[in-house]
């Protein structure tokens, strides 16, 4: 399966491009995206719901890389944090949506 779209979104004040594939999916189960950027830049990210306890666990996976060569390396821990906030937040909403 390969569906693509592409997306333009903030980061930093600065609106960046990038393209987004399905590449693996399993309604209910999983899903894993990849994405690219011209300007560089990386990610890839699985999405996974098992069930657990009577309700259901939620597991994010991210692998990405940065562009920029060695300013990405040395703004790669200042965006790792912000990142984890970021997920965070997109599984505690998510969890109060759900929840009702």
């Amino acid at each position: 399966m390969a569906a693509r779209s592409d997306r333009l979104f903030a980061c930093w004040a600065r609106e960046l491009d990038s393209e987004w594939r399905i590449t693996e999916l399993e309604p209910g189960r999983h899903v894993v995206y990849e994405a690219t950027a011209p300007a560089g830049g990386s990610l890839a990210m699985k999405q996974t719901v098992a069930p657990r306890d009577g309700g259901s666990r939620v597991q994010l996976e991210i692998d990405y890389e940065l562009p920029g060569g060695f300013v990405g390396d040395v703004l790669e821990h200042i965006v790792e944090g912000q990142n984890e906030r970021e997920a965070e937040r997109s599984l505690q909403n998510l969890k109060e949506l759900l929840d009702g």
